[in-house]
């Protein structure tokens, strides 16, 4: 009797995968969480969010009695979270919050008042933990008398390295002078204060953010020396801040400002985008998402990208992996009430070419403001400030974006497998973020039950970038091919959807 051949073993699999898949429910559905209430004191503004595998970073501030800059995590995917953290120290105030993370670390920076001296001093504050578990005591640096010193702080942080950037007051020449000062070992040393450039007039939104070993500066300013407008500008540093290029002028010069810029940092890759909103088409506030992307580490800068086309985009946050982007922001429409505003969300999977309707995400008696997104292993992790009910209060709200993964797992034994994917659909790539402590191997079929493409899996937790391309390196056609993880007598599958 002649052998069956590999290919018939594999049309039949795909057979019964494909009978499994219309018959079976998804182990997880993608789509929106419901909303989470995070904080419960009043008060609480200007949240940011990062997220790294399961654990997810949170952090605001109060601006009322204490003013506190706060903390909380979760450690299973916003399922539950620890208590609430107070970060700042009596008599010190916090504000324009910096959240970053490196490797296990977290670094929360802010532009600190301390109350205590008689007149006033101002500083950079921050503080470190190492997966959020306990946090050092806050620290202070290049105090300053208010009337001498900052008016918005940024940081951000790499391996040891910490980066503060800072606006001062107007000096001498009659313009702001841009402050910069970076520390190599969690801020037991710093550098030499030093102005990096400066504006005309500094309007908002101070962002630093570092890509694959460049540090990009980003702002709403009009532009030194002989700008009329405000708009949306740009420094780069591709050493770690010893050396800066010129102000980039990033938004198209008009009568109308550029204004509420934003930067995400593609992790594998190290491309770059910054957005922000502009009101040239609106003529009013708010107005639509802008932005340009940069593959060079700053050197050149994409077409300007126009996201939306509504007028109604304030305080927009990006997030970027692979070609996919994803975008929320706070929306003002008159049909949310009178001077109320909604988080809404929209994504390209082509760097931006196109984009899906926008979608909106909250339905609040009071204003939704101030949205922050991350994005890790195929989820989103979505933070804003929130009135509920109506009222002259706000607190801290939290929900996420779960992407499809695994539809089916075949087997008796008990060890963990699970992978997802993202994006899906995809244009030139998809990972897919496999944990599995079975030694196995990720198989890739089409729709006919063709292997395509054999990737080996080790025991543990890693990602499988396959860019639409076969066994021999040859591009695939669009269409949907199937993700096969198989170990020992083990099996998960999910669908992948190509499209050129």
């Amino acid at each position: 009797m002649t052998p069956k051949s590999p290919r018939f073993f594999d049309s039949h699999l795909i057979a019964f995968i494909f009978l499994s898949l219309a018959l079976c429910v998804p182990a997880a559905l993608a789509g929106w969480s419901e909303d989470v209430q995070l904080t419960y004191r009043g008060y609480e503004i200007l949240p940011q969010v990062i997220a790294r595998n399961d654990t997810i970073h949170v952090a605001w501030q109060q601006v009322a009695g204490p003013h506190y800059v706060s903390y909380m995590r979760s450690t299973n995917g916003g399922v539950n979270w620890d208590s609430l953290v107070n970060l700042t120290e009596p008599g010190h105030r916090g504000v324009d919050i910096g959240l970053s993370q490196s490797g296990n670390r977290t670094l929360i920076g802010w532009f600190d008042v301390d109350t205590n001296p008689i007149n006033w001093v101002v500083n950079f504050g921050f503080s470190t933990s190492t997966y959020g578990e306990s946090w050092s005591q806050a620290d202070y640096v290049f105090q300053q008398w208010r009337d001498e010193g900052w008016s918005e702080v940024a940081c951000c942080m790499t391996g040891d390295s910490v980066y503060f950037a800072s606006w001062g007051f107007t000096d001498s020449s009659g313009y702001q002078p841009l402050y910069f000062v970076m520390s190599p070992d969690l801020g037991q040393t710093w550098s030499q204060l030093r102005v990096i450039a400066y504006s005309d007039q500094f309007l908002n939104n101070l962002r630093i953010q570092k890509c694959e070993g460049v540090l990009y500066a980003a702002w709403s300013a009009v532009p030194y020396p002989n700008g009329t407008m405000f708009e949306a500008v740009a420094i780069i540093s591709p050493d770690g801040g010893q050396s800066w290029s010129d102000p980039i002028q990033l938004s198209s010069a008009d009568a109308w400002p550029a204004q509420h810029t934003c930067i995400a940092c593609e992790q594998e890759s190290g491309n770059a985008v910054i957005g922000w909103v502009d009101s040239g088409e609106s003529h009013s506030f708010p107005g639509d998402l802008y932005l340009r992307i940069t593959s060079d580490g700053g050197a050149s800068w994409g077409n300007e990208i126009r996201a939306t086309h509504h007028h109604k985009v304030a305080n927009p946050s990006l997030a970027f992996a692979g070609d996919s982007l994803w975008v929320v922001w706070s929306d003002w429409d008159s049909q949310y009430g009178p001077l109320n505003f909604e988080i809404c969300f929209s994504k390209s999977i082509d760097l931006g070419l196109s984009w899906t309707p926008y979608e909106r995400l909250t339905y609040a008696e009071g204003y939704s403001y101030t949205p922050w997104i991350s994005y890790d292993v195929g989820n989103l992790h979505l933070v804003w400030e929130d009135q509920r009910p109506s009222s002259q209060y706000s607190d801290i709200y939290y929900k996420s974006w779960h992407y499809q993964v695994g539809v089916l797992d075949i087997g008796s034994s008990s060890a963990p497998m699970a992978l997802s994917v993202f994006p899906n659909p995809f244009n030139t790539a998809v990972t897919v973020a496999i944990s599995s402590y079975i030694q196995g191997q990720l198989v890739i079929y089409d729709l006919l039950g063709n292997r395509v493409r054999t990737f080996p899996v080790n025991s543990g937790k890693h990602r499988v970038v396959w860019e639409g391309r076969g066994q021999d390196g040859k591009i695939l056609a669009s269409g949907v091919y199937i993700a096969c993880l198989r170990g020992g007598d083990r099996m998960i599958t999910t669908k992948l959807v190509m499209i050129r």
